[in-house]
Protein backbone atom coordinates (compact mmCIF):
# COMPACT_ATOMS: atom_id res chain seq x y z
CA UNK A 1 0.00 0.00 0.00
CA UNK A 2 1.54 2.87 -0.79
CA UNK A 3 1.24 6.85 0.52
CA UNK A 4 -1.36 7.90 -2.55
CA UNK A 5 -3.69 4.47 -1.64
CA UNK A 6 -3.19 5.38 2.06
CA UNK A 7 -4.56 8.69 1.55
CA UNK A 8 -7.52 7.29 -0.13
CA UNK A 9 -8.29 5.72 2.86
CA UNK A 10 -10.92 7.27 5.29
CA UNK A 11 -9.46 8.81 8.50
CA UNK A 12 -10.12 5.89 10.67
CA UNK A 13 -8.40 3.33 8.35
CA UNK A 14 -5.37 5.46 8.05
CA UNK A 15 -5.44 5.72 11.55
CA UNK A 16 -5.27 1.79 11.92
CA UNK A 17 -2.76 1.33 9.42
CA UNK A 18 -0.26 4.13 11.16
CA UNK A 19 -0.86 2.33 14.86
CA UNK A 20 -0.39 -0.89 13.08
CA UNK A 21 2.80 0.32 11.59
CA UNK A 22 4.13 1.64 14.98
CA UNK A 23 3.15 -1.13 16.72
CA UNK A 24 5.76 -3.48 14.45
CA UNK A 25 8.53 -0.96 14.78
CA UNK A 26 8.35 -0.83 18.55
CA UNK A 27 8.13 -4.61 18.77
CA UNK A 28 11.03 -4.89 16.09
CA UNK A 29 12.95 -2.11 18.45
CA UNK A 30 12.16 -4.22 22.18
CA UNK A 31 13.17 -6.96 20.08
CA UNK A 32 16.70 -5.84 18.97
CA UNK A 33 17.29 -4.13 22.80
CA UNK A 34 16.69 -7.99 24.32
CA UNK A 35 18.26 -9.90 21.56
CA UNK A 36 21.44 -7.74 20.62
CA UNK A 37 21.68 -4.47 23.07
CA UNK A 38 20.57 -6.25 26.13
CA UNK A 39 23.55 -8.85 26.51
CA UNK A 40 26.02 -6.20 25.62
CA UNK A 41 24.92 -4.09 27.97
CA UNK A 42 24.57 -6.59 30.73
CA UNK A 43 28.19 -7.71 30.07
CA UNK A 44 29.68 -4.66 30.45
CA UNK A 45 27.83 -4.18 33.46
CA UNK A 46 29.44 -7.47 34.66
CA UNK A 47 33.08 -6.63 33.35
CA UNK A 48 33.01 -3.26 35.09
CA UNK A 49 32.03 -5.05 38.58
CA UNK A 50 35.18 -7.60 37.58
CA UNK A 51 37.57 -4.81 36.81
CA UNK A 52 36.39 -3.24 40.57
CA UNK A 53 36.57 -6.22 42.33
CA UNK A 54 40.21 -6.73 40.50
CA UNK A 55 41.28 -3.34 41.65
CA UNK A 56 40.01 -3.98 45.40
CA UNK A 57 42.16 -7.50 45.27
CA UNK A 58 44.90 -5.24 44.16
CA UNK A 59 44.98 -2.87 46.56
CA UNK A 60 44.36 -5.56 49.34
CA UNK A 61 47.48 -7.51 47.99
CA UNK A 62 49.79 -4.30 48.02
CA UNK A 63 48.80 -4.40 51.91
CA UNK A 64 49.64 -7.66 52.48
CA UNK A 65 52.96 -7.09 50.64
CA UNK A 66 53.42 -4.42 52.67
CA UNK A 67 52.72 -5.87 56.29
CA UNK A 68 54.86 -9.23 54.87
CA UNK A 69 57.83 -6.88 54.73
CA UNK A 70 56.91 -5.53 58.65
CA UNK A 71 56.20 -9.43 59.69
CA UNK A 72 59.91 -10.40 57.97
CA UNK A 73 61.70 -7.43 59.72
CA UNK A 74 60.13 -8.53 63.35
CA UNK A 75 60.50 -12.32 62.82
CA UNK A 76 64.43 -11.46 61.91
CA UNK A 77 64.81 -9.08 64.79
CA UNK A 78 63.26 -11.72 66.84
CA UNK A 79 65.60 -14.00 65.60
CA UNK A 80 68.65 -12.01 66.36
CA UNK A 81 67.54 -11.75 69.93
CA UNK A 82 66.74 -15.19 70.76
CA UNK A 83 70.22 -15.72 68.70
CA UNK A 84 71.86 -13.18 71.17
CA UNK A 85 70.04 -14.67 74.16
CA UNK A 86 70.81 -18.35 72.92
CA UNK A 87 74.95 -17.57 72.93
CA UNK A 88 75.56 -15.32 75.74
CA UNK A 89 72.66 -15.64 78.41
CA UNK A 90 71.75 -19.93 78.37
CA UNK A 91 73.90 -22.75 78.12
CA UNK A 92 75.36 -22.97 74.88
CA UNK A 93 74.29 -26.37 73.02
CA UNK A 94 75.97 -27.73 69.86
CA UNK A 95 78.93 -25.74 70.39
CA UNK A 96 82.75 -27.03 71.05
CA UNK A 97 82.97 -25.78 74.86
CA UNK A 98 81.34 -27.92 77.38
CA UNK A 99 78.58 -25.80 79.45
CA UNK A 100 80.92 -26.74 82.71
CA UNK A 101 83.41 -24.85 80.60
CA UNK A 102 81.58 -22.25 79.74
CA UNK A 103 79.51 -21.41 82.67
CA UNK A 104 83.29 -21.84 84.97
CA UNK A 105 84.74 -19.27 82.88
CA UNK A 106 82.08 -16.73 83.78
CA UNK A 107 82.39 -17.61 87.18
CA UNK A 108 85.97 -17.02 87.57
CA UNK A 109 86.53 -13.88 85.91
CA UNK A 110 83.56 -12.68 87.76
CA UNK A 111 84.86 -14.04 90.85
CA UNK A 112 88.48 -12.05 89.86
CA UNK A 113 86.96 -9.09 89.48
CA UNK A 114 85.29 -8.83 92.80
CA UNK A 115 88.10 -10.42 94.57
CA UNK A 116 86.34 -13.42 95.40
CA UNK A 117 88.43 -16.92 95.10
CA UNK A 118 86.83 -19.77 93.49
CA UNK A 119 88.03 -23.04 95.45
CA UNK A 120 85.65 -25.40 93.32
CA UNK A 121 83.86 -25.88 90.32
CA UNK A 122 81.94 -29.58 89.76
CA UNK A 123 78.47 -30.76 87.57
CA UNK A 124 75.72 -31.16 89.69
CA UNK A 125 73.19 -32.58 87.04
CA UNK A 126 70.40 -31.24 84.85
CA UNK A 127 67.12 -30.73 86.58
CA UNK A 128 64.21 -31.26 84.52
CA UNK A 129 60.73 -30.13 84.83
CA UNK A 130 58.30 -32.67 83.32
CA UNK A 131 54.94 -31.64 82.13
CA UNK A 132 52.73 -34.60 83.21
CA UNK A 133 50.05 -35.88 80.80
CA UNK A 134 49.73 -38.47 77.82
CA UNK A 135 49.88 -35.62 75.35
CA UNK A 136 51.83 -33.08 76.99
CA UNK A 137 54.84 -31.19 74.52
CA UNK A 138 58.23 -32.07 75.38
CA UNK A 139 59.85 -29.11 78.04
CA UNK A 140 61.45 -26.64 75.42
CA UNK A 141 64.23 -26.05 78.72
CA UNK A 142 66.08 -27.96 81.46
CA UNK A 143 68.38 -26.20 84.13
CA UNK A 144 71.73 -26.80 83.91
CA UNK A 145 73.43 -27.07 87.70
CA UNK A 146 76.71 -26.41 89.24
CA UNK A 147 78.68 -27.34 92.60
CA UNK A 148 80.59 -23.67 92.99
CA UNK A 149 83.08 -23.33 96.15
CA UNK A 150 83.81 -19.64 97.16
CA UNK A 151 85.91 -18.15 99.67
CA UNK A 152 85.07 -14.11 100.14
CA UNK A 153 83.96 -11.34 101.93
CA UNK A 154 80.50 -10.83 102.51
CA UNK A 155 80.46 -7.32 100.49
CA UNK A 156 82.40 -9.01 97.67
CA UNK A 157 80.49 -12.31 97.26
CA UNK A 158 76.90 -9.88 97.42
CA UNK A 159 78.57 -8.00 94.42
CA UNK A 160 80.03 -11.16 92.82
CA UNK A 161 76.29 -12.00 92.82
CA UNK A 162 74.88 -8.90 91.40
CA UNK A 163 77.04 -9.07 88.75
CA UNK A 164 76.43 -12.92 87.95
CA UNK A 165 72.87 -11.97 87.91
CA UNK A 166 73.55 -8.90 85.92
CA UNK A 167 75.37 -11.22 83.41
CA UNK A 168 73.17 -14.23 82.96
CA UNK A 169 69.61 -13.14 84.01
CA UNK A 170 68.14 -16.37 83.60
CA UNK A 171 70.06 -18.27 86.10
CA UNK A 172 68.96 -18.69 89.79
CA UNK A 173 71.06 -19.58 92.60
CA UNK A 174 69.15 -22.77 94.48
CA UNK A 175 70.77 -23.12 97.50
CA UNK A 176 74.22 -21.19 99.36
CA UNK A 177 75.76 -22.33 102.62
CA UNK A 178 77.67 -19.69 104.08
CA UNK A 179 79.90 -20.29 107.23
CA UNK A 180 82.94 -17.56 108.53
CA UNK A 181 86.17 -18.95 108.38
CA UNK A 182 88.56 -17.36 111.38
CA UNK A 183 91.13 -15.11 110.67
CA UNK A 184 92.24 -11.78 110.37
CA UNK A 185 90.12 -11.08 107.09
CA UNK A 186 87.41 -12.60 108.19
CA UNK A 187 86.52 -14.43 104.84
CA UNK A 188 83.22 -16.33 104.16
CA UNK A 189 83.26 -19.91 103.08
CA UNK A 190 80.56 -20.60 100.70
CA UNK A 191 79.04 -23.37 99.08
CA UNK A 192 76.14 -22.77 96.37
CA UNK A 193 74.51 -24.49 93.73
CA UNK A 194 73.76 -22.51 90.48
CA UNK A 195 71.34 -23.13 87.82
CA UNK A 196 71.32 -22.18 84.68
CA UNK A 197 68.24 -22.71 81.53
CA UNK A 198 69.72 -24.40 78.49
CA UNK A 199 67.58 -25.67 75.59
CA UNK A 200 66.45 -29.27 75.53
CA UNK A 201 67.11 -31.32 72.06
CA UNK A 202 63.46 -32.73 72.19
CA UNK A 203 61.99 -29.71 72.79
CA UNK A 204 63.57 -27.50 70.99
CA UNK A 205 65.33 -29.63 68.25
CA UNK A 206 69.39 -28.20 66.77
CA UNK A 207 68.21 -27.80 63.19
CA UNK A 208 65.29 -25.29 64.17
CA UNK A 209 67.36 -23.23 66.56
CA UNK A 210 68.74 -19.59 64.64
CA UNK A 211 72.74 -19.79 64.23
CA UNK A 212 75.41 -17.17 62.95
CA UNK A 213 77.14 -17.90 59.71
CA UNK A 214 79.74 -18.86 60.97
CA UNK A 215 78.22 -21.19 63.23
CA UNK A 216 76.54 -23.18 60.35
CA UNK A 217 79.47 -25.95 59.89
CA UNK A 218 79.48 -28.91 61.52
CA UNK A 219 81.18 -29.00 64.82
CA UNK A 220 80.01 -33.46 65.27
CA UNK A 221 83.74 -34.16 65.70
CA UNK A 222 84.83 -31.60 68.94
CA UNK A 223 81.20 -31.83 69.74
CA UNK A 224 81.87 -35.43 70.83
CA UNK A 225 85.31 -34.74 72.88
CA UNK A 226 82.93 -32.16 74.53
CA UNK A 227 80.21 -34.24 76.03
CA UNK A 228 78.14 -34.44 79.34
CA UNK A 229 80.65 -37.48 79.97
CA UNK A 230 83.59 -35.81 78.99
CA UNK A 231 83.16 -32.65 81.02
CA UNK A 232 85.68 -33.26 84.07
CA UNK A 233 88.33 -34.02 81.16
CA UNK A 234 87.41 -30.28 79.72
CA UNK A 235 88.26 -29.28 83.27
CA UNK A 236 91.05 -30.78 84.18
CA UNK A 237 92.54 -29.42 80.98
CA UNK A 238 91.57 -25.72 81.57
CA UNK A 239 93.24 -25.99 85.15
CA UNK A 240 96.26 -27.34 83.35
CA UNK A 241 96.46 -24.57 81.28
CA UNK A 242 96.33 -21.76 83.96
Amino acid sequence: MNLERLKQLPNLEQLKKAGIGVAVGVAMWVALYFLALGPILANRAETGQKMADLQQELKNNKALIQEAEKVQDRYEKARQELLEIMTTKLVPTGSYRSPLTWIGGIVQETARRHGVAVDNLSNAGTYREEVRGRDAPPPIFEEYQINVDLTGGYHEFGRFIAEMERALPYSKVDSVRLRSQRGPERNLAIVMKYGIPKFTEDGFPKEKRPQRAEETTSTSEVEAVFDETGEQQAREEDETDE
